[in-house]
């Protein structure tokens, strides 16, 4: 088998979104395990949750559901009568358009389905490109020094582009990096999981920002834009005046239709599948299994800056009700689900299980297409 740092190395290398998903999922629970000597097995570390949202995401990237649901919604949404309410025509003008829904809206909501699944398959390959080696050299540099090392730190840190991610720095994540690096050289258990959830969440702050566009871009039906577009290029056989009628309305159709799209996505569409549940990003992240909403080594803070990063992205501080999504386009909200995601599964055991069977493994370390279930 090919050492870890080669699997990276390989994984990056995959030109194949579908088959490139599966390694990514892989590779990342391989991380996972790898990052145990330094930082403990009490405490997960980022690529827990990578492992889980990446085999996620696989499932939208093969498209196997997005098609039905996306036609669902639009069947759902009323949208010709919506346009019959908004426009002024005869009765016989305005029943062509009956006709139309198999039209210039299946056409646009086509597009959308086909445009999903490479968005999301784009924001799992830029995030490892980048967090894949950055946990590699890590690893590397404290190998043999599980206490840490202030000159080690100091190297390794130069590898890291000065600035905001949204401009391309790194700045941030180098400060995940510090705080693994506090969490190895912690001597108590409550210390060293503060530490751990300061750079996990600063590691998936980072990130988040990086996937802003990607995950804009699929969430961003633009109807009004696509429908205009189809209807501007073909005739449908209706008059002009009407033609021009339509067209002139559907940016004040579709706009709420957008909106509308982007909520189902967030509170129907979207999951987090975990090894023993469920999250749908529009509802609140579940409390565990002993009915609390962290475990006790997060539950009262009081590292300095984990209680300003939770101050500036947890809506509603200390507790899980809040926690959902409205909109997942969003940062804000992203970000409002994703820290009491991290902060509750912070010592979760069954996130280090493998996300595939032994089966499934072998056939994605020899490159081929494994079968049974992926999701």
């Amino acid at each position: 088998m090919r050492s870890l740092q080669d699997q990276v190395a390989h994984t990056i290398a995959q030109t194949d979104p579908i088959r490139r998903n599966l390694k990514i999922t892989l590779t990342y629970h391989r991380i996972l395990h790898a990052m145990k000597p330094l930082v403990g097995s009490l405490d997960v570390s980022w690529p827990a949750y990578a492992v889980w949202a990446s085999r996620t995401v696989g499932h939208y990237v093969r498209a196997e559901e997005i098609p039905r649901l996306a036609r669902g919604f639009v069947e759902e949404a009323d949208l010709v009568s919506r346009f019959i309410g908004a426009i002024d025509a005869d009765r016989a003008e305005l029943g062509a358009l009956l006709t139309l829904p198999a039209t210039f809206l299946h056409a646009a909501i086509e597009q959308v389905t086909e445009e999903i699944p490479a968005q999301l398959g784009e924001g799992n390959r830029l995030v490892f490109e980048e967090l894949g080696p950055a946990y590699m050299t890590f690893m590397q540099a404290f190998s043999g020094k599980p206490q840490g090392d202030l000159a080690t730190l100091e190297t390794y840190l130069g590898r890291y582009r000065p600035g905001r991610p949204e401009d391309g720095g790194q700045t941030m994540l180098a400060q995940a990096f510090v705080a693994y690096h506090e969490a190895m050289r912690s001597t108590s258990p409550h210390q060293r999981a503060e530490w751990m959830l300061l750079a996990n969440l600063t590691t998936g702050y980072h990130e988040q920002i990086r996937l802003q566009e990607p995950i804009a871009k699929a969430l961003d039906a633009r109807l009004s834009e696509r429908v205009v577009a189809h209807l501007e290029t073909a005739s449908h056989g209706i008059s002009a005046s009407l033609l021009r009628s339509l067209v002139r309305v559907a940016p004040s159709v579709l706009d709420g239709v957008e909106e509308a799209w982007r909520t189902a996505a967030t509170s129907v569409f979207m999951t987090l599948r975990l090894p023993d549940c469920e999250l749908r990003l529009g509802a609140d992240v579940p409390q565990l299994s002993d009915g609390r909403d962290f475990p006790l080594d997060v539950t009262r803070l009081s590292l300095p800056e984990l209680h300003k990063l939770l101050g500036e992205l947890d809506h509603t501080p200390n507790q899980l009700r809040g926690s959902r999504a409205h909109d997942w386009s969003l940062l804000s909200d992203r970000m409002n689900f994703i820290v009491d995601v991290f902060r509750s599964r912070q010592q979760h055991a069954p996130l280090f299980d493998p996300p595939f069977s032994p089966q499934q493994i072998a056939d994605i370390d020899a490159d081929q297409m494994p079968s049974g279930d992926l999701f």
